[in-house]
């Protein structure tokens, strides 16, 4: 993500008056790994070093262009209900991705204090 930004010129903080809370959180935890020499290091090394190929990193790419396809061809019907069917997949998770998200909030809000 801070590759991208970096590649095609964008400053996040330039879109804060539009941003989503996720958008807030993405730029809170990557402000959090740069400020953290070690933790940045070890996040490099693992992305440049760690040649394992995970079955949830292709299934994330498979889904990524299924969607992508949907809105190419103008497919609303069908994004709606690939949209609708991961929302029921994922529902059963909401309760436990809300404390994770909360700590992880805690934890940005924490390094930002003086």
């Amino acid at each position: 993500m801070v590759d991208c930004w970096a590649e095609l010129g964008i400053v996040p903080y330039d879109h804060m008056l539009c941003s989503t809370p996720l958008f807030r959180l993405r730029l809170g935890v990557t402000e959090y790994l740069f400020r953290n020499q070690a933790l940045l290091d070890e996040a490099l090394v693992t992305a440049v070093e760690d040649k394992t190929y995970r079955s949830d990193d292709l299934e994330f790419t498979f889904a990524a262009r299924a969607w992508a396809e949907c809105v190419s061809l103008g497919h609303f019907e069908t994004w709606k209900t690939r949209f609708e069917t991961t929302q029921e997949f994922f529902e059963p998770r909401f309760a436990e991705a809300k404390v994770v998200g909360d700590q992880m909030m805690k934890k940005v809000f924490e390094s930002s204090k003086p």
